[in-house]
């Protein structure tokens, strides 16, 4: 019955001379175009949703970043998180100073970061997940939000403008801004 349909679908179509090949050819064409958008990233959704679907929203300083191959197309990276700012805590627990944060990079996932998640100061919009060690103890650790790209942004002006709108919006004031050059004290030198 396939074949009788496949003919009927070429006959109609004028193709059935070319048969075989174009069918191989449309599927081929299918498949990498299937392909291409299971790899594809979705576009960025707005900081707005970002900051809604986050548990925590913070400005860090990432250090001691190692990567790891994982698997043949992936990687694993770990780093040492330093909250700088916190623009969101909507977990009942006070955010640490520090922590560890670990996650897979696939190929292309970063690439709008200009590169992969090196040290350096970025905005993370991480949830609180649930977890157990191997003893039975229950705790929590920070895990990034899903689009997981997009749960890392690098550290501009602008974004932190908005971010502190938009939690001003939210009722979530977050941390004072570091105080600019200009409001420091002036340290008197004594190098005569």
């Amino acid at each position: 019955m396939f074949f009788s349909v496949k003919r009927h679908f070429l006959k109609a179509a004028g193709l059935y001379p070319l048969g075989r090949a174009v069918l191989v050819a449309l599927s081929a064409w299918m498949l990498r175009g299937l392909a291409v958008s299971m790899g594809a990233l979705p576009p960025p959704p707005p900081l707005a949703d970002r900051y809604n679907k986050a548990d925590a929203v913070i400005l860090a300083d990432l250090s001691d970043t190692q990567r790891q191959a994982f698997n043949d197309i992936s990687e694993s990276v770990s780093m040492r998180v330093t909250v700088a700012r916190v623009f969101k805590n909507g977990t009942d627990a006070d955010l640490p100073e520090n922590f560890h944060l670990a996650f897979l990079v696939f190929p292309e996932s970063f690439k709008h970061l200009r590169g992969p998640v090196a040290d350096g100061r970025y905005v993370l919009f991480l949830r609180r997940k649930p977890v157990v060690d191997a003893n039975g103890q229950r705790g929590f650790a920070f895990v990034l939000i899903k689009p997981r790209p997009y749960a890392i942004l690098a550290d501009d002006d602008a974004v932190r403008m908005e971010l502190a709108e938009i939690a001003a919006e939210s009722g979530m004031p977050g941390v004072p801004d570091e105080p600019e050059s200009s409001d420091l004290p002036e340290i008197e030198s004594n190098n005569e």
